[in-house]
Parts: C-alpha cells; structure tokens; sequence
C-alpha cells in the first residue's frame, strides 16, 4: 500500500468516526494540531511520536484517539475532558516546539496557530469539513499522472525544467504583471547584551516560489541555473523599476537587495538609488557561488558601490565556507552567515570551535547571522561578539515590538502582524487595521524572552516616526 493510501484511509477511518459521532456529542473535543507548519527540523517522525506519547495517558479515562493526518497535522478525539485539560495538553505540546516560530504567538484571542480546539457539541461539522477537505487532497495526489523516473520509479509528474524557448515567454510574461504583490521584505536586526534592538535595514526580495505559481506553475525557474540567472537579470531591471516608485521603502533604514553584478551599472540602479532618502544606503547582497564566477567584476562592484555611500555583503556563508575560504581576501562590508545547528556548541565542538574562530577573525561587527529561526540561534551569535540578525525569529521580535502601543493590536495575531509587515506592495499590508504603525517601530526594548511570545506584553519604547 503506498503512503497516501495509507493516509487517505486515516482520514476515512476518521471521517466515519466523526459521523458516529453525531448521535451523541455532548462533552467531546477535537484538537487539531497543526504540526505541518513547523519548520523542517521540528517536523522529523521522532518529533512527532512525542506529541502522540502526550496524549496516550488520556486514552483509558477520556477515550483518547490519536490521528496522524497525511499532511503531518494530528487530529485528537477526547470524551469528558475540560477546557483547562484542554489548554494544559497544548501547552504542553507548545513547550515540545518553544523554538519555532509557530509557538510564538500565544492563542489569547483564540486563534492559535499551532493549535485549534473544536467543541464536539457545536463545531463537529467543521471538524468534518477540514478533514474532508484533507482527504479530497489526497485523493487527489493519488489521481495525478505518474511518470517514470530516470531509474525506472514511478514518480508524481513534476513541472518541466527551464529551457530557452521558455525563458522566451517568461520574459514576455514578467512585463506584463506587477511585481508588487511578490516582493517581501525582511529586517536585519543589531541587538545588544542589554536586549535592546533597532532595525539596521530591510533585506527586499521577491517570492520567488509565489512567483513560478502566478507566472509558470508548470515550469521549474530554478532548473537550469544558467537560464535563471539571465531571468533573474531581466528580474532585477523590473524589480528596481517597481521599487524606484515604491514609497514604503523610503525611510530611515537602508536596504538591501539580491542583485546581479552587472545590474549595478545599469541606468535602472542609478534611477533607484536616486529615488531614495539621501541618506539612505543600498546594500548589494551578492551571492558566493556567482562571486567566485567573476572575482574581478565583483572587486569593482564593490569599489562602485563604496564610492556611492552604499556597500556590499557577502551573501550565502556557510560553515564549510568559513572553514575552507580566507573570505577577508575578498574585503566586503558585511558577510551573511547562515545559521545551522551544526555551529552550536552543544552540537558539534569541534566545528564550533573552527567558525568561532573564524568569525573572530573576520570581526563579529560586520557578520549578519541569518536564518535565525530560534532564541537559540541568537543567542550562539551574541556569545560570539554578533550583534546583527536576520531570520524569523528577529522579525517576530519586532512583530511583537509593532504590535505594543498599537490601538489596533488586539484586532491581529503576531502572525498577522508580522505576514502584513512583510508585504512591500499589493494587498497584504492594506489589511492592517493600524498600516501607519506596520513600519512605526525602528528601535525597542524586549523582555527576557525578546518579546517574541506576547506582542501585548513587551515592546517598544522608543520609535521612530
């Protein structure tokens, strides 16, 4: 049996138990556990297990049935439980996952997004309709064409790779959209022992992934890198056009943009950098791997860039990077470092040791630790001199910060908050029922848990206007 039809039989089995119990409700609850929005790490079947040991001493006296979803979410039935025994299972399960971002915010509004309770008596119709849902998307899955793989597997049929004639009609296509919609920003972050941060600049990117499913869902950008890096030029002239008449990202903050070298002689990048604040920078975040391509481009980008008032980061560091390359050699501003559990002491001393080291060497003031998705992400980084942060736990930092002193805040979840500051253009950020405050905040304060839990607890106290 394959392992969606295993999984589509969980959510009949669940679904007929549902129906039976229609005919007498009363004192039943569904938790719904939405565990498939954890972040990858968190999401691995031992970590799952867990939250199915949690509730096993529930199934004698309180009927307890545990339903593992075919998306990774848990569904479970109880019989005469309370809603504090209710409230005391999540948070249980909430203390299991305390590092992701999921479990920041706290369901005080009932709107939990790590888990939904469902009364029995009154909701057991909706409790059908998410699982049937579920289980149409199954079948589904289960009813697409399959192909044969280069080894002879049967595989779901995938969107085909980038080729010239359709990297012809994609450019077609990007003129003829708003790119507004699919820009996202992000914040850097310098925090300080004291826990006081302050916004350094905005990282502005586009979804890419949102973009292939507006603009090309049958055809994968990334499969041929050489063609996508002559899309992404054509990417950049449409990006910086877009942002040049863009007033949210004029402010006190400078900001940074994924570029490629040759875009930054272009009228276009000289038309954006004059669009802005005069003192306002453009940090160019150039990737390693394209780096190396053209050192010599690269040199005389930088020496441009610096002359202009603005500066270049060195973007995608990986541990192996730190360890193998002498990246002072190439004398960038910044360099980005991305977080990986292997850097932790606690995981591997030896190679934390090695990066420490490393990043003494290159000076812990101009290293930006990205993909901090973890208290503990940022903590590893101040232990180590680093005071600039990028990644989903700064901005629900900030998020949190936002929403404090906000009138509106209790109209919104951190969630909310942080998905509607996130927006650069289009509709997103409109559904805000406070959008002056959304960029209020360049400075704050944060409690022992850097304010990412409660944004109604912790937050600024000092912004800018």
């Amino acid at each position: 049996m394959s392992a969606d039809a295993g999984a589509s039989n969980i959510e009949r089995t669940l679904l007929d138990t549902l129906d039976r119990l229609r005919r007498n409700p009363e004192g039943r609850y569904a938790i719904h556990l939405h565990l498939s929005q954890l972040q990858p790490a968190n999401r691995q079947p031992e970590r799952l297990r867990l939250v199915v040991q949690l509730f096993r001493p529930l199934e004698v006296g309180h009927r307890c049935q545990i339903f593992l979803l075919a998306n990774g979410d848990i569904m479970v039935l109880t019989f005469d439980i309370t809603p504090a025994e209710v409230r005391r299972m999540v948070g249980r399960v909430r203390g299991l996952f305390e590092d992701d971002p999921l479990t920041y915010d706290l369901p005080e509004d009932g709107r939990d997004p790590l888990a939904t309770v469902f009364d029995l008596t009154t909701q057991l119709s909706q409790v059908e309709q998410v699982v049937g849902t579920l289980f149409e998307r199954t079948q589904t899955r289960r009813r697409r064409p399959r192909v044969l793989g280069t080894g002879g597997e049967s595989r779901e049929s995938r969107p085909e790779p980038l080729d010239p004639r359709r990297l012809a009609a994609l450019q077609e296509r990007l003129n003829t959209i708003d790119l507004g919609p699919f820009l996202v920003r992000q914040p850097v972050l310098a925090i300080e022992g004291t826990r006081q941060a302050s916004l350094v600049f905005e990282e502005i990117f586009v979804g890419i992934e949102e973009l292939q499913a507006a603009i090309s869902p049958d055809v994968l950008l990334g499969g041929d890198r050489w063609l996508f890096q002559d899309l992404s030029r054509r990417l950049d002239r449409l990006v910086l056009m877009r942002l040049a008449r863009t007033i949210s990202v004029r402010g006190p903050w400078d900001i940074s943009l994924n570029l490629n070298l040759e875009s930054l002689a272009s009228p276009t990048f000289a038309d954006f950098s004059a669009s802005l604040e005069a003192d306002q920078r453009i940090l160019v975040e150039v990737q390693s791997i394209d780096l190396f391509n053209n050192v010599a481009s690269y040199l005389t980008a930088r020496d441009h860039l610096r002359a202009k008032g603005h500066a270049v980061i060195l973007d995608g560091i990986t541990h192996s990077a730190l360890r193998l390359l002498d990246l002072s050699l190439l004398d960038p501003d910044y360099l980005k470092v991305m977080w990986s559990q292997t850097l932790d002491i606690s995981g591997n001393p030896r190679m934390a040791d090695a990066a420490r080291a490393e990043i003494e060497r290159l000076g812990p003031a101009r290293v930006i630790l990205a993909r901090c998705d973890s208290e503990r992400a940022v903590a590893w980084g101040l232990s180590l001199g680093i005071t600039m942060f990028q990644g989903r736990y700064p901005e629900a930092m900030l998020g949190a910060a936002t929403m404090d002193g906000c009138p509106a805040r209790e109209q919104c979840t951190l969630t909310q908050c942080v998905t509607r500051r996130r927006g650069v253009a289009g509709p997103v950020p409109l559904t805000c029922p406070n959008p002056p405050r959304l960029h209020a905040v360049t400075y704050f304060r944060a409690g022992a848990r850097s304010g990412a839990r409660s944004g109604a607890r912790s937050g600024a106290t000092k912004e800018a206007g």
